[in-house]
């Protein structure tokens, strides 16, 4: 489900609109393509291959390989972080920078506790 929620983020995002250096709002479908292509169009499409799905083998360099390629999920944050930060750039009111703020911590509480309750799997399954 979630990886075909970022692919359909993918083909929505690809052909939209950005913001240009001097300001205004790029429309050109050249310039938008060479923009997506130079940004995180590559890791997110290397993110949304459903890699739970591909039969690995017993081979253990291809399972490290495909361990690696599982992790480019985690660039998704750093991502999110950059575009939180030109959100908050953009925004003048208070409160919603506040409630930003508050959203950001209540994230990071709920990764730390998910980090936390996969260390306690781990300790189970293997002692």
């Amino acid at each position: 489900v979630v990886d075909s929620y970022f692919l359909a983020a993918i083909v929505i995002t690809f052909p939209s609109g950005y913001v240009g250096g001097h300001g205004g709002l790029v429309l050109d479908r050249g310039e938008i393509c060479k923009h997506s292509l130079r940004g995180w169009f590559a890791v997110d499409c290397v993110a949304s291959i459903p890699w739970d799905w591909i039969p690995v083998s017993e081979n253990l360099q291809a399972f490290r390989i495909f361990r690696m390629l599982r992790l480019t999920r985690m660039l998704r944050l750093a991502r999110l972080q950059i575009m939180m930060r030109k959100l908050e750039d953009r925004l003048d009111s208070e409160a919603v920078v506040l409630g930003l703020a508050l959203a950001k911590l209540l994230g990071v509480l709920l990764m730390t506790a998910h980090w936390v309750a996969c260390l306690w799997w781990a300790i189970g399954v293997y002692s």
